[in-house]
């Protein structure tokens, strides 16, 4: 069975970079549900009942646990609240996040970083995001998940800022959080 192998980190959840399986049934029948065990490198990972069979064509994707070669720390700083502007003054809510990722392999590698931003749900709020500007937004037509996509090379490292600011009413800077 071929499996395409990526490593992702899903910033919004635990800093960590897993290694990600995907692969497409191409067997003439569905694979029906029951007990699955993942394996990884020889070692047992999970053993879990699948409760949906896997349909013929359908295409699956899986985390196989954290890469113990790969480390992200992600820092992040205190939201803070302004103003901008001389006439007409907006209120701010701002975040920063420093992030930095760290490879211990001896060859390069791809890696994908996600990240939800913050999406206005209310037309007088406005949020946009400085720093590396994101390899895809709106990823998998989910509005505000963005990926980063990074190659690094042996032992190498990959740092960036990432600042979220919201511009706000003033009814509306109650309801926010970044």
């Amino acid at each position: 069975l071929p499996v395409t192998l990526s490593r992702e980190s899903y910033l919004w959840q635990q800093p960590a970079v897993l290694l990600v399986g995907e692969w497409k049934n191409t067997s003439a029948l569905p694979w029906l549900a029951g007990r699955v065990t993942l394996l990884r490198d020889g070692q047992r990972l999970a053993r879990y009942h699948r409760g949906d069979s896997i349909k013929q064509g359908e295409q699956v994707k899986m985390s196989f646990g954290d890469d113990p070669r790969l480390q992200i720390e992600v820092v992040r700083e205190p939201s803070q609240q302004g103003e901008v502007g001389l006439i007409s003054k907006e209120n701010t809510l701002s975040a920063l996040k420093n992030i930095t990722l760290t490879s211990h392999y001896d060859k390069a590698v791809t890696v994908n970083l996600l990240d939800r931003l913050p999406v206005a749900g209310n037309e007088d709020i406005t949020v946009t995001a400085k720093g590396k500007a994101a390899d895809a937004r709106d990823v998998d037509d989910v509005k505000g998940l963005q990926r980063w996509q990074f190659t690094l090379p042996a032992g190498g490292e990959e740092s960036f800022v990432l600042t979220l600011r919201q511009f706000l009413t003033d009814t509306a800077i109650r309801y926010c959080d970044v």
